[in-house]
């Protein structure tokens, strides 16, 4: 009676240890996958398949090596903003974790990186600044020259003091009719209901842009492997990020993927349901393709929003 119950413990651990065995096959090739895409320099791919990783399992292990890849990866692609984000991230979370040295070498590389651009703008600014006083002085041996004032207003645009840019544009359309029709101003200017002047700042311009088209989609890439459950048939996976730029909740998001081979024909088309973004919200995403054995045949994808207005 001993025995049997040593063997039948025995055969109890081989079963659990044989599914835990199992179980972790599927994280273990895919974070193998994640890899081999930093690895060999496709670092956008890499990025969204460690943030699916990270959705997916619960291991902290897994999570914390898939924050620090994911902040690895911007850093390779020079997006250094969403590389200090990601980075960051790992810091807070991980404080004793075992890439802590990495991350924070990678962080003050982002630092000389920002300060080498504060430094280069802060020439760009000395040489405008040096350009309007030369304008200045122009216009006070003689005031009534419409392009000096017109290449006055573009210097104050370029630092920002859009007021006295407008001035200047004003004068040169009165004392030149010919500048009424200038592109350049006309894209700067705008007229409210009340017939109020609007400087159309880059700031005010992207806002415009953004409240047009809120959606974006980013960081899209796409693989093909074979399917889990049945080996002989081809899967095809396309991974990205959608955020809402808008001051706007977005409602009922949804991403069409179209799938197109070399003559520019559809080979699929499919689509997965993100659910409501807040304003500044960011989601992954992940389309399986099943029992698609023409992956090969695809040379390009496109990704549509699709949302309620």
């Amino acid at each position: 009676m001993k025995w049997i119950n040593i063997i039948l413990s025995y055969v109890i651990f081989l079963f659990f240890w044989g599914c835990a065995v199992h179980n972790q096959i599927p994280v273990t090739n895919e974070i193998n996958s994640a890899r081999d895409s930093y690895d060999t320099g496709r670092y956008s791919e890499a990025v969204s398949k460690f943030m699916v990783i990270s959705e997916k399992y619960k291991d902290p292990e897994i999570k914390e090596l898939s924050q620090f890849k994911i902040g690895q990866s911007y850093y390779q692609m020079k997006s250094y903003y969403d590389a200090r984000v990601e980075l960051q991230k790992y810091m807070e979370q991980y404080p004793k974790g075992k890439y802590q040295q990495e991350a924070q070498k990678l962080l003050e590389g982002i630092k000389e990186v920002y300060e080498e651009k504060e430094m280069t703008e802060r020439k760009k600014i000395i040489a405008e600044q040096d350009k309007v006083k030369e304008l200045q002085k122009q216009l006070e041996g003689n005031y009534q020259q419409a392009n000096t004032h017109f290449e006055l207003g573009n210097s104050y645009w370029n630092l920002g003091n859009y007021t006295d840019a407008v001035k200047e544009y004003f004068v040169a359309m009165d004392m030149d009719q010919t500048y009424r029709d200038n592109e350049l101003i006309k894209s700067r200017i705008l007229f409210d209901l009340d017939g109020k002047i609007i400087p159309i700042t880059p700031s005010e311009r992207v806002k415009m842009e953004i409240e047009k088209d809120p959606i974006v989609v980013f960081n899209t890439n796409s693989y093909s492997a074979r399917d889990r459950f049945q080996a002989s048939k081809s899967i095809y996976v396309i991974t990205g990020q959608v955020k809402n730029r808008s001051t706007k909740p977005i409602l009922n998001l949804r991403i069409e993927v179209t799938l197109y081979n070399n003559l520019s024909a559809i080979l699929e088309t499919k689509e997965t349901f993100v659910g409501n973004l807040l304003p500044a919200e960011i989601r992954s995403f992940s389309i399986r393709i099943p029992n698609f054995d023409d992956a090969i045949n695809v040379q390009r994808f496109e990704c549509k929003p699709v949302y309620s207005d």
